[in-house]
């Protein structure tokens, strides 16, 4: 039976299917391609956008919420992912019933779904495969898998969800991956950019979506900090990534160590105490 290709089925782990029509980033046409390293397309609906533009798009968004996202757009020492870093979609294996186990057996793995990734962590595995790749539907290349550190993502959700993995994990296709090859940007940097309130405040006014698409991705703004600035950030995600993953959950604004973070990234955008609090109501973080 002839398989359909992942420009034509994007299905979760749940077998849930869905076709994105709009990518909202700005800088990019909607209609242009989006491919993954695999070598999958997947096309965009043409939508007319070109530039970001009050008259042209984002009519949901205010005069005020507008002219922060310009703000962010322009801020000082940006970075973006487009053209440096590496992108690989999740296993599809064609029958989850017959290739996961919930249980650890015999030759058998974590790999891990959607739901197993918390900002800046990864929690224990809720499902188990023997990998082999010649049997199932999709598979990226393995090494992507295997690389030494990744950044996994979830596929679908309200907001961003990025978790730093370094033991070679295994991923099915609601749990994508990126690995960002910028010099002198460490991981963890990049991922606790991804998991600030201003970047989750980008994604819900300029995408529209509830998918997160490597074309998404690559237009996210990153600040650069400092040499002595990234250190701080680093170390304050590398600190609530042990912290959360001890518990299990992810406790959000619950938690001092992440409003500092949070905070810290904001100002690295140039933020006023004002525009913070835009960003924090859209986000519904109180």
């Amino acid at each position: 039976e002839k398989q359909e290709s992942a420009a034509q089925k994007n299905t979760d782990n749940t077998g849930n299917r869905g076709t994105e029509v709009r990518t909202g980033n700005i800088g990019i046409t909607d209609n242009a391609e989006n491919t993954d390293n695999i070598g999958n397309t997947e096309n965009k609906e043409k939508t007319g956008l070109v530039r970001l533009s009050p008259e042209r798009f984002l009519l949901d968004v205010s005069d005020e919420e507008f002219e922060l996202l310009q703000k962010l757009d322009a801020a000082d020492n940006l970075v973006r992912l487009r053209g440096q870093a590496a992108f690989a979609l999740g296993i599809v294996t064609g029958n989850n019933e017959k290739y996961l186990h919930k249980t650890k057996k015999a030759g058998s793995e974590p790999i891990l779904k959607g739901k197993d990734i918390e900002r800046f962590f990864v929690k224990d595995a809720s499902a188990y495969i023997a990998f082999a790749p010649e049997n199932y539907q999709q598979v990226a290349p393995v090494e992507l898998y295997r690389a030494p550190e990744k950044l996994l993502y979830r596929f679908v959700g309200a907001r961003p969800v990025f978790a730093y993995d370094d033991q070679q994990t295994l991923t099915l296709n609601s749990c994508n991956i990126v690995i960002p090859a910028i010099e002198g940007l460490d991981m963890r940097y990049i991922m606790a950019v991804f998991n600030s309130s201003v970047i989750e405040f980008w994604h819900k006014r300029v995408n529209h979506s509830m998918k997160l698409l490597r074309a998404h991705i690559e237009e996210f703004p990153i600040p650069v900090a400092d040499a002595e600035g990234k250190q701080g950030i680093i170390r304050m995600a590398e600190e609530l990534r042990q912290n959360e993953k001890k518990i299990q959950r992810f406790r959000g604004q619950q938690d001092e160590g992440y409003r500092r973070l949070d905070r810290m990234v904001a100002e690295l955008f140039g933020l006023t105490e004002a525009e913070y609090e835009i960003v924090l109501a859209v986000c519904k973080i109180q």
